[in-house]
């Protein structure tokens, strides 16, 4: 299948073995800087140009998106495609609801990517607007330990959920190549995470 934008990657938090969407900080991966502007931010467009990985600019209110990622694009800090990830419904953030996604989905600069990591009771509902709107999904115990019928969640059973959510709205299920694709990501580098990995 060849990607294209109809593709929805759903990314499971944590350590991301098959397809390398969204790594950890710290641990032994090693190989993602998080932090704020300046210095690291150079450092980030220099990593970026590198294909070994995307930057993604994680906000919790539109005040994030224009004070930060706008401004580093802005200083040629950050090179398009922009990939961001709205977190909603987080304490001190932006309240997880359809109506802030939209608004956020809105005020991205073409040719940008997204995701949403809706928290707790606000994850399924944000990724099936997500998936309606053209975004991707985040979901995994990261962000909610609970299935919507208020059962204990797992990792895999949050991802088979939405995976099914994407395929009845008519929507494929990113392959790992596929959400390589989407993010601009350079396949050289497909498997450097698992190489440092014991």
């Amino acid at each position: 299948m060849k990607a294209d934008r109809s593709a929805v990657a759903v990314a499971k938090t944590g350590v991301q073995r098959a397809g390398g969407i969204r790594p950890r900080p710290g641990g032994r991966n090693g190989a993602v800087a998080f932090g704020k502007t300046g210095n690291l931010g150079r450092d980030m467009i220099q990593r970026r140009e590198s294909g070994l990985f995307i930057n993604q600019i994680v906000f919790f209110s539109i005040a994030d998106q224009k004070r930060n990622a706008l401004f580093l694009q802005k200083k040629k800090l950050l090179a398009p495609p922009l990939h961001f990830d709205f977190v909603l419904g987080a304490p001190g953030a932006m309240p997880g609801t359809v109506r802030n996604l939209v608004f956020l989905a809105d005020t991205l600069p073409p040719g940008s990517t997204w995701t949403v990591a809706g928290i707790g009771p606000a994850e399924i509902p944000l990724a099936t607007a997500a998936i309606a709107m053209g975004g991707h999904v985040r979901v995994g115990l990261e962000d909610n330990l609970h299935m919507p019928d208020g059962t204990l969640a797992t990792n895999a059973a949050l991802v088979a959920t939405v995976a099914t959510i994407a395929r009845t709205m008519g929507r494929d299920v990113a392959s790992p190549a596929d959400a390589r694709q989407i993010l601009s990501l350079d396949p050289e580098y497909k498997d450097r995470i698992l190489t440092q990995i014991d």
